[in-house]
């Protein structure tokens, strides 16, 4: 074999923000790739299932017709996000799994204002998420 060919790849790691900035990127990005991780580092941040779907059917209205790009969506570790949300993220409740959670220490980047400054703070939702399995994405 010598030619290896990928016609969609995997974003790990993709920002599409809200709105204008949502609109203009995202046909841009489903147009190179099949799927995509969601950063959910928005303003206000995704701490809810609720949250992640409107984020999700925000994305998907900005898709053009015909595509098949699949944001996966990802919760932001904050002090709000709840371990029940957790595993209804994980259920895929309300039509939406939860693939991983995101941590943004404070004050370490766009919209880090709602991070932890202590990780350890956030004890309750880490376990909850060892118990069901989900992965913590950490900003480096």
């Amino acid at each position: 074999m010598a030619n290896i060919t990928i016609k969609k790849p995997f974003d790990s790691h993709l920002h599409l923000r809200r709105g204008t900035v949502l609109r203009a990127v995202t046909p841009y990005s489903a147009e190179r790739f099949g799927r995509a991780i969601i950063m959910p580092n928005t303003e206000p941040p995704i701490e809810t299932v609720e949250q992640a779907a409107e984020y999700k059917k925000e994305i998907l209205a900005a898709l053009p017709r015909g595509s098949c790009f699949e944001p996966l969506m990802t919760f932001y570790l904050t002090k709000k996000l709840a371990p029940s949300e957790i595993e209804r993220g994980q259920r895929g409740e309300g039509g939406t799994k939860i693939y991983a959670v995101k941590s943004y220490p404070f004050g370490a980047t766009t919209n880090s204002q709602w991070g932890y400054r202590n990780i350890l703070e956030a004890k309750s939702v880490l376990k909850k998420m060892e118990e069901v399995g989900m992965p913590l994405l950490l900003h480096g």
